[in-house]
C-alpha cells in the first residue's frame, strides 16, 4: 500500500516536471496591442532529423476580419533580406500562407528555389473578430537572418487593415502596410529538448509578451520607437531633399545677390542638385523597376518623382541655350523663360513631393520639422528677399558694359539683368 502511494507520488511528480519544462519551452510569446492593430504570436522550435536543420512553429493570433486585410511576419531587422510569412484570407476565409523576400522596402516576392518550404498545421480561429493560425517553416535555420540560438533575435511585423482579396493566392500583390514594428525574441527560450517533437504553441493573451519585447531585448523593460536606421529609403529621401529644399533655390537665389561669382555659384549648386536629384532617384527606381515593375512608379510619390527628374532634365537643357543665346545675343529669348519659370515649376512640385515622401516613409515629426522650417525659409526668400533684391537692382541696372568684352561681359548682364 505504501509501496503504490509512492509510485503514484513519483508518476505525479515527472508529469509535473514534464508539464512544466513544456510550458517553459513554450514559453516565447509576443503581444502587441495599440490603436490599429491587436496581435500575438507564439514560437518554439524543434530539431529537424531529416534535414539537420531547425524548424519554427508559429501560432500567430490577430484581431481583424477574416475577409479582408492580411498579417505578415518577417524574420529580420528590416525587409531587406527578411523571410516574410504573408497570411492572406479572401472573402471565401480561403486562407494561405505566402512565404516571401525582398531587396528593401518594395514589393515582397516569392522565390520559392531559396526561401524554407513553409505548412499551414492548423486554423484555430476565423471569426470576425478573431484570426488565429498555427504553421510551420521546416529547416528554417537555412536562412540566413534566422539563428534559433541568439538571446535578442530580431523580428518584424506588419498589417495591412482594409485590403480585399477575391482569391487568396500565393503570389497576391499586397498594398502597402497600415501598421508595422520591430520586436525581438529571445530564442533560447523555445529550444527543443533532446527527441522532442515540435508543436505549435497555444497563446495566451492574458500573460502578454513572455521572452520578447519591442525594445531591442526580451529583459528590457523601456525603449522608443523603432528605427530601421539610414536605409537607401532615407538616403533617397535625404538627396532629393537636399537637391530640391537647399541647392535648387539656393541656385536660384544667388543669382540675384550681385556676388562677383553668382553665375558659376549658380551653375555649380544647379549641377550639385541635379546630381543629387539623379543619385537619389537611383537609388529607389532601380529597386522598384526590379522588385514591383514599372506600374508602381506611375503612382502618388513615384509618378511625381519621375516628372520632377524629367523637369530637371529640361532644366538644364533649356538653361544652357538660355545661356548661349544670351552671351551671344546680351538679350532673353524663348529659353530664358522656358527656364525661368520650369525652374519654379521644379520648385514647387520638388517642395511638395518632399512632403509627400516623408508622409509616405512615415517618417517621424523631427523630419516633417525640418521640411515645414525649409519651405518657410523657401517662401520668404522668393516672396520677399528675392523682389527686394530684384528691385534693388533695378536701381542700379548696367544697360551696357562696354568695357567687358566676350563671354564674361554676357556673364555680367546675365547676373544683373532685372528679370532673373
Amino acid at each position: 500500500m505504501y509501496n503504490m502511494a509512492l509510485i503514484q507520488l513519483l508518476l505525479r511528480g515527472t508529469l509535473g516536471v514534464m508539464l512544466f519544462c513544456s510550458w517553459a519551452r513554450a514559453a516565447i510569446q509576443y503581444c502587441h496591442k495599440d490603436e490599429l492593430v491587436d496581435m500575438c504570436l507564439g514560437m518554439t522550435t524543434a530539431k529537424n532529423e531529416t534535414s539537420g536543420g531547425t524548424d519554427l512553429f508559429m501560432t500567430l493570433g490577430f484581431e481583424g476580419s477574416a475577409t479582408k486585410g492580411w498579417m505578415a511576419l518577417g524574420i529580420g531587422e528590416q525587409m531587406a533580406g527578411a523571410l516574410m510569412f504573408l497570411m492572406i484570407s479572401d472573402q471565401q476565409k480561403n486562407v494561405v500562407v505566402s512565404v516571401r523576400t525582398t531587396d528593401g522596402h518594395f514589393q515582397p516576392q516569392m522565390a520559392p528555389d531559396k526561401t524554407p518550404v513553409v505548412e499551414i498545421l492548423s486554423i484555430n480561429s476565423q471569426t470576425d473578430t478573431w484570426q488565429e493560425y498555427a504553421f510551420v517553416c521546416y529547416a528554417c535555420d537555412k536562412w540566413a537572418t534566422f539563428n534559433p540560438s541568439e538571446k535578442s533575435h530580431p523580428f518584424i511585423w506588419a498589417r495591412g487593415l482594409t485590403q480585399k482579396f477575391e482569391t487568396a493566392t500565393l503570389d497576391a500583390r499586397i498594398r502597402q502596410h497600415d501598421h508595422y514594428s520591430l520586436f525581438w525574441v529571445d530564442m533560447t527560450m523555445g529550444a527543443p529538448n533532446p527527441g522532442e517533437t515540435g508543436v505549435p504553441p497555444a497563446l495566451d493573451r492574458s500573460k502578454g509578451s513572455l521572452g520578447a519585447s519591442d525594445y531591442g531585448s526580451p529583459s528590457a523593460s523601456s525603449g522608443s520607437d523603432v528605427d530601421p536606421g539610414f536605409t537607401a529609403a532615407r538616403a533617397h529621401g535625404l538627396l532629393l531633399g537636399l537637391a530640391f529644399m537647399v541647392f535648387f533655390p539656393a541656385g536660384a537665389v544667388v543669382l540675384h545677390t550681385g556676388f562677383s561669382k553668382a553665375f558659376e555659384a549658380h551653375v555649380a549648386l544647379q549641377l550639385l542638385a541635379s546630381s543629387s536629384t539623379f543619385g537619389g532617384v537611383f537609388l529607389i527606381a532601380w529597386p522598384i523597376l526590379k522588385n514591383d515593375g514599372f506600374e508602381t512608379l506611375l503612382k502618388g510619390h513615384p509618378f511625381f518623382g519621375v516628372v520632377l527628374v524629367a523637369l530637371v532634365a529640361i532644366q538644364i537643357w533649356f538653361g544652357w541655350w538660355h545661356h548661349r543665346n544670351f552671351v551671344k545675343l546680351q538679350r532673353k529669348t524663348t529659353p530664358t523663360f522656358i527656364h525661368r519659370w520650369n525652374g519654379r515649376l521644379l520648385l514647387a512640385i520638388g517642395t511638395i513631393n518632399t512632403a509627400f515622401g516623408i508622409i509616405f516613409a512615415k517618417e517621424k515629426a523631427a523630419a516633417k520639422l525640418i521640411w515645414g522650417t525649409l519651405a518657410a525659409i523657401e517662401a520668404i526668400l522668393f516672396l520677399i528677399i528675392v523682389p527686394e533684391l530684384i528691385r534693388r537692382k533695378q536701381q542700379f541696372f548696367i544697360p551696357s558694359a562696354k568695357h567687358i568684352d566676350g563671354e564674361e561681359r554676357g556673364h555680367l548682364l546675365e547676373t544683373l539683368s532685372p528679370d532673373q
